[in-house]
């Protein structure tokens, strides 16, 4: 009787961990789709929160620095215009 007691244990056990790797599978196949965070953790963006805290931080203590970061945030957009007017150049054949 204990044989058969052990041989079920056995079988009970090779169903969880065939259901485990199913589960494993389905798990990895979501992540690759970009539905879930499984075995890579997600990517945080804090680095950018903390930078803009201490930028912000830094313009009470010291105002000029709050010039000098409107000023590179105008040359960005100026930038960012003449790429966009460089791609519809293109765009456009010329």
């Amino acid at each position: 009787m204990d044989l058969v007691r052990f041989l079920l244990e056995i079988r009970w056990l090779a169903a969880a961990l065939a259901l485990l790797l199913v589960v494993h599978r389905i798990a990895v196949w979501m992540e690759r789709r970009g539905w879930i965070y499984y075995r890579k953790p997600a990517r945080h963006g804090y680095g950018a929160a903390i930078s803009n805290a201490m930028a912000e931080f830094d313009a009470v203590l010291n105002p000029a620095s709050e010039h000098r970061v409107i000023e590179e945030r105008h040359q960005d957009a100026i930038r960012y215009v003449v790429d966009l007017s460089a791609v519809d150049d293109e765009d456009r054949g010329g």
